[in-house]
């Protein structure tokens, strides 16, 4: 994908049929081939930590050609309803109406999907009622849907950690309590908790697309081998398939000045069909 300087950004909003979803699209001014990629971001924590690094990852894809779409689906960020009112299946629904939404913008017909950890997730399970997806980005995908409570449950306990022994008191316990759980400024439902629960990959895996790139961070050089079959369980049989190792610290984990360019880069390659 040639390197295109010359981007335009605008807020974007539609209609998921009960609420109004809210994100920002990312437009080359002008492409040679034309990619489109709605990018679905994380869930909680690592959602507020990674919201830098997707804006600037969604620019670094438009300048090289890629329309970009990053948006929050129902109850979460700017978009409308509550936490307490969504679920699963609407999340996979908001992420029909997003590719619908940015093809009618970008003009390109067969749009793909960019998901990142619990988005990648749901990603992994969106049925594709027509033709398989052209293009298919996982970025740290979650193989079991309870990860995101886990993991997020391990966050808080450490930043809590941190703050009592500053301020000289315990950490305080993050419990199931009045039908929902806390996730920091995120109230969970009990039914969406269980609902997580129940996703386990690569065996739920309803999506099928043309090319698959997943992305691995880790120091190690080989892919683990339950990430290639969810790659391989994910890619059509006529289609083709990048597993690769990103030797660098998960930015969902910390607000820190992480640089998407390379991950961008080697992703793009990927998409190419070169070396990632």
């Amino acid at each position: 994908m040639r390197c295109i300087e010359m981007i335009e950004e605008t807020a974007e909003h539609f209609w998921d049929g009960v609420g109004c979803l809210r994100g920002m699209l990312y437009r080359p001014v002008c492409s040679e081939r034309p990619v489109a990629l709605v990018m679905c971001p994380p869930f909680g924590e690592e959602r507020k930590s990674a919201a830098r690094i997707m804006t600037l990852a969604a620019r670094a894809l438009a300048r090289r050609g890629v329309f970009v779409l990053r948006f929050d689906y129902y109850g979460t960020g700017e978009s409308d309803g509550k936490l307490s009112q969504a679920s699963v299946d609407r999340w996979l629904d908001d992420i029909r109406k997003a590719r619908k939404h940015l093809a009618a913008r970008s003009g390109v017909r067969s749009v793909g999907v960019l998901g990142i950890r619990f988005g990648a997730t749901l990603a992994a399970l969106l049925s594709t009622e027509q033709a398989p997806l052209p293009l298919l980005v996982l970025w740290g995908p979650l193989l079991w849907g309870g990860a995101c409570i886990e993991e997020t449950r391990r966050h808080l306990d450490a930043t809590r950690l941190v703050t009592a022994s500053r301020a000289g008191g315990l950490p305080c316990e993050i419990t199931a309590r009045s039908g929902g759980w806390d996730m920091g400024g995120f109230r969970l439902t009990n039914r969406f908790a269980r609902n997580l629960e129940r996703i386990v990959l690569p065996e739920g895996t309803r999506t099928r697309a043309q090319r698959v790139v997943l992305v691995v961070f880790s120091g190690r050089r080989d892919v683990p081998s339950e990430h290639a079959q969810l790659a391989e369980k994910l890619t059509t049989p006529s289609g083709d398939a990048h597993c690769l190792t990103y030797p660098a610290r998960p930015f969902w984990v910390t607000a820190s000045r992480y640089d998407p360019t390379e991950l961008v880069e080697r992703t793009c390659a990927a998409v190419d069909g070169g070396e990632p």
